[in-house]
């Protein structure tokens, strides 16, 4: 069941994706990026999510995906594959990792991890050290993600985090 009351900066990822496709699909919607989706379609799904505060610029968010893609490509190459919702279990050392990774691009020189955050306030905040939203806070959950990866036998050739709503890609190091 989805919280439509929960606010949208304390949702996860995967919380947030699943509430704007259910809200697509009941508007006959198949996705934000596609052209199916007017501008008017969209306010009027953002309303009935009352999301207007946090999703105002509507070009940003229907094309979020290919800006993702656009940078990726720019920054390390043509995928040769991607990989979505990749969720695992490890056993490390007596204790059981689960966890589930939102994208791996996979590229002739490896893969970039990325995690997408939904956090909707200010760009300057999740790059603020001393801000409670610092996307380096989140280094462990991607660092134990690129550790199963590496497991794996995959080369790690990035860690980022994606907040699609501020249109802002950060590398974690």
């Amino acid at each position: 069941m989805i919280d439509k009351d929960k606010p949208l900066w304390q949702m996860t990822a995967e919380e947030f994706m699943n509430l704007l496709q259910e809200g697509l699909s009941q508007q006959g919607i198949a996705s934000p990026t596609t052209s199916l989706c007017s501008d008017e379609e969209l306010k009027a799904l953002i309303k009935a999510y009352r999301l207007e505060e946090a999703l105002t610029d509507l070009t940003s968010i229907k094309n979020s995906s290919q800006t993702l893609t656009s940078y990726l490509k720019d920054s390390y190459g043509e995928a040769i594959n991607q990989y979505y919702e990749l969720s695992f279990k490890q056993e490390k050392k007596g204790n059981l990792i689960t966890g589930s990774i939102d994208v791996l691009w996979e590229t002739d020189k490896g893969v970039v991890l990325i995690d997408f955050k939904t956090y909707s306030r200010k760009v300057a905040d999740v790059l603020n050290k001393e801000n409670s939203h610092y996307a380096g806070l989140y280094a462990g959950q991607l660092n134990t993600y690129a550790q199963v990866i590496e497991d794996n036998g995959l080369k790690l050739i990035d860690k980022l985090i994606y907040y699609p709503v501020l249109y802002a890609i950060v590398s974690i190091s």
